[in-house]
């Protein structure tokens, strides 16, 4: 039986964010699995959906729960962090000195081609 895109999506998050296993889905390293993966296997296990209807509730979520690998050949949960985060403050004065260049964009960020990791320092919470 076919299910409505607001019970699709949060049959993904289960799956993707929380319980794989549910269906048998496997992913990789980074949390990654084929795009084909979770349609095959949900079709098995009785929730029925075909890719469009996949690659819809990925294009549509509000939330953006689901990112697509960029040959769309992938999916995963967006925002999906393996092992313990680092922040760091980039030394952009002392970049500047040496003559990098930066432009700010309109959403006010500063950016810069590239930051070498001499001018990367890391934040703790000391």
């Amino acid at each position: 039986m076919p299910i409505d895109d607001v019970q699709l999506s949060k049959f993904l998050s289960l799956v993707r964010h929380h319980k794989p296993d549910v269906i048998g889905l496997v992913l990789d390293s980074q949390g990654w699995a084929g795009i084909d993966d979770p349609l095959v296997k949900a079709n098995a296990a009785g929730t029925k959906f075909g890719r469009e209807d996949l690659l819809r509730i990925v294009a549509e979520s509000d939330k953006k729960r689901f990112s697509l690998s960029p040959d769309a050949d992938r999916i995963r949960a967006a925002g999906q962090r393996h092992g313990k985060p680092h922040i760091f403050k980039v030394d952009a004065a002392v970049m500047h000195a040496r003559g990098f260049k930066f432009c700010r964009a309109d959403n006010g960020v500063w950016l810069t081609d590239t930051v070498p990791p001499e001018y990367l320092v890391p934040v703790t919470n000391e």
